[in-house]
Parts: structure tokens; C-alpha cells; sequence
């Protein structure tokens, strides 16, 4: 079964992530993850997973300030689970991520990573695909 597992990083907002994405609960078996480490925990990091499961699972987090650590940690996941689909998704804009690359000079999200403001869309045509990866 495919797994959303939702990591939200704007606790200051009405509507919590997780809640969000509910639409999909038919289609899709939605966790939450709690901070970095869960997530961790939550993929099974260390073990030894089969492709398939990697395929299947879709991490979606939502970041709407800069956060070096976490696009450090999303590089990170995108090099170590390629077969994971990972979404980054920030409700207000895009433009500080675009800032950012011009003054490192360097992408700092892998194009694999879908970088968002329309979540439900996004998701919904990732589940549309017989698997999660592209």
C-alpha cells in the first residue's frame, strides 16, 4: 500500500498538514512524523528496504522559512532513498528558496524534489501513478 508520511514544519498555522492531506485517505496511508529523527525511523533508514517500498512512499514537508538543515536533510534523503518521492511544500511562496540558490550560486533542492504551493494537486497526480515514482 502507498504511505504519505507528512512532516510539518509550520506549527503556527491553523490547519495542521496532516489535516490537509486527508482527502487522499482512501487512496493513501497517512503518518505523521514528528521531527527529523521520525522520519528516519518512520523509512526504515539503516535497514535494508526493497525498492518497491522506497517507491511507494511519498514524504511530504512543509517549510516556509528558510532552513538549512532541513534542505540539507531533503539532499540527503534524495542521495540515500532516490526511489522516494519527496515533496517540499510551502503554503506562502517559493521565492525565498529561490533567493537562496542565488546566493549559494547552487540548486539547493534536486530537481527530483517537487517544490510546491498546491499540494493537493501535486499529491493527487503522484497518486494517479500506478507507483509513486516517476
Amino acid at each position: 500500500m502507498k504511505r504519505l508520511l507528512v512532516y510539518d514544519l509550520q506549527s503556527n498555522t491553523h490547519t495542521k498538514l496532516v489535516d490537509l492531506l486527508q482527502l487522499h485517505k482512501e487512496e493513501v496511508y497517512i503518518e505523521e512524523a514528528v521531527g527529523i529523527s521520525d522520519v528516519f525511523r518512520k523509512l526504515a533508514f539503516g535497514k535494508k528496504a526493497p525498492l518497491t517500498e522506497d517507491s511507494n512512499n511519498l514524504l511530504v514537508v512543509r517549510l516556509n522559512v528558510p532552513d538549512m538543515e532541513i534542505l540539507d536533510f531533503l539532499g540527503y534523503l534524495h542521495k540515500s532513498k532516490p526511489a522516494l518521492r519527496i515533496i517540499l511544500y510551502t503554503s506562502e511562496s517559493i521565492q525565498w528558496l529561490e533567493k537562496l540558490n542565488l546566493i549559494t550560486g547552487k540548486s539547493l533542492i534536486p530537481v527530483s524534489i517537487i517544490v510546491t504551493t498546491k499540494i493537493n494537486d501535486v499529491v493527487r497526480n503522484l497518486l494517479e501513478l500506478k507507483e509513486l515514482k516517476a
